[in-house]
């Protein structure tokens, strides 16, 4: 089913009214700041001039809603992808969704490598830090900790927030990419590593049945990862993308 983008332009003016009414410390500038969004792009939405994208609607709602919201409003537009989200978020807490500092350091690779070592509920350490990234991995870990994102405790590096989301597409697209340069082939063969690739051509239909199958990986990944039976001591990352050679054969009304 087609989403209606008057509806869809609608609802998201309408959140960041909700967004910025009351608040003297919240701004169109610093929302498009937050969200990684040109300023006059955020401006032009609320003046109802342009029609966001989902890459766009999703950064711009990663920053004003709780994930409960944000599952919602997806999924009142985006049905089988808000079922999805829905089911990957069902086991995190509603105090935190999304935040602007969080994707600056997921931005560069080592970055996102040791926030993600660190957001696990095991942590890290700064001995695991230097064996793995060496004296450069040290001092982003310092800059990391100072600005209280990765917070240590008893010589244990943890997230200062219990949940994380990615919302912006590009920060999600980047840690894919830094996941791949990280990957370790000399583990392929074993449980611990898998990598593959898929090509074809097929039809719409062909399409959403992929799209549904790639969306029940990740939530079976997810309800694995929460779950206190395999709780352990062996961090680990999945990513997982999907997308067309040529969009000019793909036509769809959002």
């Amino acid at each position: 089913m087609a989403v209606s983008t008057d509806k869809l332009s609608q609802a998201l003016r309408n959140e960041i009214d909700r967004y910025l009414d009351g608040h003297r410390n919240r701004s169109i500038s610093g929302l498009a700041k937050k969200a990684s969004i040109g300023q006059s792009t955020v401006r032009r939405i609320a003046q109802g001039e342009v029609t966001p994208t989902f890459e766009t609607t999703a950064a711009l709602l990663g920053v004003m809603l709780t994930q409960k919201e944000f599952s919602e409003f997806v999924s009142k537009f985006y049905p089988k992808l808000g079922d999805a989200l829905g089911r990957v978020y069902a086991s995190t807490p509603d105090d935190h969704f999304s935040d602007c500092e969080i994707n600056e350091v997921l931005a560069s690779e080592l970055g996102n490598h040791i926030y993600h070592l660190g957001a696990t509920r095991v942590g890290t350490t700064r001995l695991d830090v230097q064996r793995l990234w060496g004296e450069k991995g040290c001092e982003v870990l310092d800059q990391i900790l100072a600005a209280e994102i990765l917070i240590e405790s008893e010589g244990v590096i943890r997230a200062k927030e219990a949940s994380f989301a990615i919302t912006n597409a590009r920060v999600a697209l980047n840690t894919c990419i830094h996941g791949a340069r990280n990957f370790d082939t000399s583990l392929l063969g074993t449980e611990a590593a898998v990598i593959g690739h898929q090509t074809e051509a097929v039809n719409r239909e062909g399409l959403k049945e992929i799209q549904k199958a790639i969306h029940s990986c990740v939530s079976q990944i997810s309800d694995i990862k929460y779950n206190e039976k395999y709780l352990g001591d062996i961090p680990f990352y999945a990513s997982f993308i999907m997308n067309l050679y040529d969009k000019a054969n793909f036509e769809e009304e959002l």
